[in-house]
């Protein structure tokens, strides 16, 4: 069961903007955006899925078995991916390429959170088990742009005591990279930019935070999960500070 409430908004981009900046805390996040393109038959502009209930992630045989299992027991959205390996169990083919992904051949996810988007409306779907969480998460994302504010703001005070080859060669770094990331931290083994493995040793020389390491496929700076959990922490903290003062 799912509980949905409706909101006007007056800005949808900026919106779209805010929603996004704002899930990036999910581990699961499906974003589904029609780029305002005129459709005959869809129904939504834009779709967020976030936050798992349950999870089906699987390399096997009988995937597909298992996906109609799946859906049947939830009997609700799920969102995910096939990976193309997948036509290797229902066709005589094989692989050999280099795997440096190492993803799951299906990986589905029934989401906690649901957030759609049509015209000036957008329309939270959560399941019952976070439906208080509604006007929480819209007040949340709402203030997304106050919370920009105050991380320029520390951020034009953190480059005032970087050495300057530093600061141009992070803001080269940023500004090549799509989502403006441009550190990333090491997590289950795996670079945050390119989502490839990184050797062991390499990771031992990221956690002893002696010398700057650069993923060498994406090209951002990487960290240790633990140091961007300590940062990230803090910051929302800062955040969170900030506007109760308001």
């Amino acid at each position: 069961m799912r509980t949905a409430k409706s909101f006007k908004i007056d800005n949808i981009p900026k919106f779209k903007a805010q929603l996004l900046e704002w899930s990036k805390k999910f581990n699961e996040i499906v974003w589904l955006d029609s780029n305002s393109y005129n459709q005959n038959y869809g129904q939504y502009d834009a779709i967020l899925a976030v936050d798992a209930l349950t999870v089906l992630s699987i390399n096997s045989t009988s995937a597909f078995e298992e996906l109609k299992r799946y859906q049947n027991e939830i009997n609700d959205w799920i969102f995910g991916y096939l990976n193309y390996d997948l036509k290797n169990s229902i066709e005589q083919l094989s692989s050999s390429n280099f795997d440096g992904l190492d993803f799951p051949e299906l990986h589905m996810f029934q989401p906690k959170r649901m957030i759609f988007l049509e015209a000036d409306t957008v329309v939270f779907k959560y399941h019952e088990t976070v439906k208080n969480l509604i006007n929480p998460d819209f007040k949340i994302i709402s203030e997304t742009e106050r919370e920009e504010k105050i991380l320029m703001e520390e951020s034009l005070k953190a480059s005032k005591s970087i050495d300057e080859r530093f600061l141009k060669a992070y803001n080269r770094i940023r500004g090549a990279s799509k989502n403006g990331l441009a550190v990333v931290p090491v997590e289950r083994g795996a670079s945050g930019g390119s989502f490839i493995k990184i050797p062991p040793q390499v990771q031992l020389d990221i956690a002893a935070r002696k010398k700057i390491i650069v993923d060498e496929h994406s090209g951002r700076i990487l960290v240790d999960a633990l140091l961007a959990d300590e940062q990230s922490t803090k910051m929302n903290r800062k955040i969170n500070k900030v506007l109760s003062a308001k």
